[in-house]
C-alpha cells in the first residue's frame, strides 16, 4: 500500500462497523438515547436513592428537637429482702410487723409511661439539623451532576458509533470503486496494455479494504455495547440517526460562565457546610445538658386485683468535667476535616474552570480542523474524479489511481472525525457551562 494508505491503518478512526440496512429498522435519536439512559441507567438510581437515604437523615436530625415517648413493661418475682421490700412499697401493700429482714418472696408486674425532652443542649441539635440538611443538598447537586456526566457520555458514545457507521460507508464507497477499477484492470491486462503486477496491485488493495472493514466490526460492536451498557441496556436495538453538524455552525454561546452555579461545586460548597455544622455540634457536645422527664407506673403482685399507680416529673442537668480530652480531640479532628473539606472545594472550582477552558479550547481545536478537512475532501474528490477519468481512458496507471483513491478516503475520514469531534465538543461546552 502507498504511503498515504499505510498511514488509514494507524488511523484511531478504524473503529468497525456493521450496518443493518431495514427500511423498518428502528432509528434511536440522540435525545431518545438520552431518555433512556437517565431512566435505565443504574447509576442513576444509585444517585436517586442516596437523596432519599439524606433525606431520612434529616428527618432523624428534626426529630431530635421532639420529645421521646416511652411504654414499657417488666414482670419479676424475687425472695430478696431489698427487691422484696420494694415491690410492697410500690403496691402501697405494707402492714406493720413486717419483718424487714425477711419480708418472703414478692412478685410484681409494671407498666410505665415515660416522656423526656431535653431543654437545653448548647446547640447540638441544630447543628445536627444544619449539617443533615447541607449533606442532603449534596447528594442533590450529586444526582444533578451524575446526570450531566452520564449525559455527557452518552453523547460521547453515540457520536462515536456514528462516527463508525459513516466511516464504514467511506469504506464501503472505496471498495466499490476500487472493485471496478479492478474488473477493468483484469480485461485491460488480457488486452495487454497493462502489467500484470498493476492488476495484482489493485487486487492486494481491494483484499486489503475488505480486510479492514471486516477487522472494524468487533470494534463497532463494542462500541455498541459500551453504549448499551450506558443506556442501562443489555442489546442495542436498532440504528442511529446519520452523523450530521446540525449544531456546528450553531455554536452554543460561551458567555456568562459561573463556576458557583455547577452542581459539581454546589456539592462541594454543601460539603463544606456540613463540615462546618458538625464542628459546632461537636462543639456543643461539650458544654452543659438540661432534660425534663415525667412518668407514670402502674403496679401489682401477680395474684393481686388491684393496681397501683404513681407518678415523678423532674429536671437532669450534666456538665462532663473530664473525659480525658476526648470530646476536645473530637472537635480538632473535625476542624481539621472542615479545613480539608474547604481545601476541596477550592479544588474543585480550579478543576471545574479549567474543564470549561479546555473545552472552549477544543472546541474552537475541532472547528479549524473541520474548515481544512472539508477544503481537503474538496480537492480530494477533484483529484479521484479526474484520475477516475484518465484511468478509464487508459491514461492512468492502477497504482496512481489506488494513491488517489485512498487520498480521498483519508480526507474524508478526518472530516467525518472533525464533524464528531465538534458535535462531541459543543456537548463538552454545555457540559462545562452546566447545561444538559
Amino acid at each position: 500500500m502507498n504511503g498515504i494508505g499505510s498511514k488509514m491503518w494507524r488511523w484511531p478512526i478504524v473503529v468497525g462497523v456493521v450496518l443493518y440496512h431495514s427500511a423498518s429498522a428502528q432509528v434511536l435519536s440522540l435525545e431518545e438515547a438520552l431518555g433512556i439512559a437517565e431512566r435505565e441507567n443504574p447509576t442513576i438510581e444509585i444517585a436517586r436513592q442516596r437523596i432519599a437515604q439524606a433525606s431520612s437523615q434529616l428527618n432523624e436530625a428534626k426529630a431530635a428537637h421532639s420529645p421521646v415517648l416511652d411504654l414499657g413493661f417488666d414482670a419479676a418475682a424475687t425472695n430478696n429482702a431489698l427487691g422484696a421490700f420494694g415491690y410492697i412499697l410500690r403496691q402501697r401493700d405494707y402492714e406493720s410487723g413486717l419483718d424487714f429482714n425477711d419480708p418472703g418472696s414478692r412478685s410484681n408486674a409494671n407498666v410505665y409511661l415515660e416522656a423526656r425532652y431535653r431543654l437545653y443542649g448548647g446547640g447540638e441539635r441544630s447543628a445536627f439539623v444544619t449539617r443533615s440538611r447541607a449533606k442532603q443538598g449534596a447528594t442533590e447537586y450529586d444526582y444533578e451532576a451524575t446526570k450531566s456526566d452520564l449525559r455527557f457520555m452518552v453523547t460521547t458514545t453515540y457520536r462515536e458509533v456514528q462516527k463508525a457507521e459513516a466511516f464504514v460507508e467511506i469504506l464501503d464507497t472505496s471498495i466499490a470503486s476500487l472493485r471496478d477499477a479492478h474488473d477493468l484492470a483484469r480485461a485491460r491486462l488480457e488486452e495487454g496494455v497493462i502489467l500484470e503486477s498493476d492488476a495484482l496491485a489493485l487486487e492486494v488493495e481491494l483484499a486489503e479494504l475488505r480486510e479492514q472493514r471486516l477487522a472494524t466490526a468487533n470494534g463497532y460492536e463494542l462500541r455498541r455495547l459500551a453504549l448499551a451498557k450506558l443506556l442501562g441496556v443489555k442489546t442495542l436495538k436498532g440504528t442511529l440517526d446519520p452523523l450530521t453538524q446540525a449544531r456546528i455552525d450553531d455554536l452554543a454561546n460561551v458567555e456568562g460562565f459561573d463556576v458557583a452555579t455547577l452542581p459539581e461545586y454546589q456539592a462541594a460548597q454543601n460539603r463544606f457546610d456540613a463540615s462546618k455544622a458538625r464542628v459546632d455540634q461537636v462543639s456543643a457536645d461539650r458544654g452543659p445538658k438540661i432534660d425534663a422527664f415525667a412518668r407514670t407506673d402502674y403496679d401489682s403482685e401477680f395474684s393481686a386485683d388491684a393496681i397501683e399507680d404513681s407518678w415523678a416529673v423532674g429536671l437532669k442537668a450534666s456538665l462532663n468535667l473530664w473525659d480525658g480530652k476526648a470530646k476536645k480531640e473530637r472537635v480538632s479532628a473535625a476542624e481539621a476535616e472542615s479545613i480539608a473539606t474547604q481545601a476541596r472545594l477550592r479544588s474543585v472550582d480550579l478543576e471545574l474552570n479549567y474543564r470549561y477552558n479546555k473545552a472552549i479550547l477544543d472546541l474552537k481545536a475541532a472547528k479549524d480542523r473541520l474548515e481544512v478537512a472539508r477544503k481537503t475532501v474538496l480537492l480530494a474528490e477533484k483529484r479521484a474524479d479526474l484520475a477516475r477519468s484518465r484511468y478509464e481512458e487508459g491514461n492512468y496507471l492502477p497504482a496512481d489511481l489506488n494513491d488517489s483513491e485512498q487520498a480521498l478516503l483519508s480526507a474524508k475520514a478526518r472530516e467525518n472525525i472533525a464533524i464528531a469531534d465538534c458535535l462531541i465538543g459543543v456537548a463538552n461546552v454545555d457540559r462545562a457551562m452546566g447545561k444538559n
